[in-house]
């Protein structure tokens, strides 16, 4: 089945989203009630990390978690993108061979099981 693997994809897109606006948020923190409410990506990136997680848990119910949860860790290649074009991080070399090494590992367990 392939629409697992789908949804675990779409879980880790919504992860690196979440965590992009979790680090906007954290640089208008305060821990006022009322600011927090306010908080805008504060309160969208809480949304995105619940809706990933309802959607993470669905995929469960029809594959594997040793394969789902690696599709999960491409978050960390989402985020590292996002981050360099939103937030003007860095990708260096080590970045780079990182990044290649998660989708090696990915690819290897999800198509070559």
């Amino acid at each position: 089945m392939t629409w697992p693997i789908l949804i675990a994809l779409v879980c880790s897109i919504l992860s690196s989203f979440a965590s992009l606006l979790m680090k906007r948020a954290a640089e208008r923190l305060s821990f006022n009630p009322l600011k927090l409410i306010r908080n805008k990506n504060l309160i969208i990136g809480i949304f995105l990390y619940v809706a990933g997680s309802v959607l993470f848990v669905w995929a469960l119910t029809a594959s594997q978690l040793s394969i789902l949860y690696p599709v999960v860790a491409l978050s960390y290649v989402w985020t590292l993108l996002l981050a360099n074009k939103y937030l003007n991080e860095k990708i260096t070399l080590y970045k780079w061979i990182g990044i290649i090494l998660i989708i090696f590992g990915v690819v290897m367990i999800t198509v070559i099981r």
